[in-house]
């Protein structure tokens, strides 16, 4: 799904694969309607953070891997990885 979705991203840009370092930015939520967003957001509050399951690095590798061949060449190339694990839209 996530590397579908990020394919989706790129539709009809003419973009390479980088091949140097990257950053990558990643909101994980797991609130109502459970979502996975890449972009930058400033930090969130403490009482926003989740500390259940699914574990964050899991969540992390799981993206890491679905963007080779679609992003980077590999995610050997992530060199700064900033992620939160959230959830914003519970009741």
């Amino acid at each position: 799904m996530i590397a579908w979705l990020a394919k989706e991203a790129l539709v009809g840009r003419d973009a390479p694969l980088f091949t140097g370092p990257v950053m990558v930015n990643l909101v994980f939520d797991f609130g109502k309607q459970p979502k996975t967003v890449i972009e930058v957001k400033p930090i969130f509050p403490v009482s926003e953070c989740m500390d259940k399951r699914p574990d964050l690095s899991n969540c992390i590798k799981l993206v890491e891997d679905a963007l080779i061949g679609i992003v980077f060449k590999d995610d050997s190339q992530v060199c700064r990885l900033e992620a939160v694990k959230v959830t914003r839209h519970r009741d």
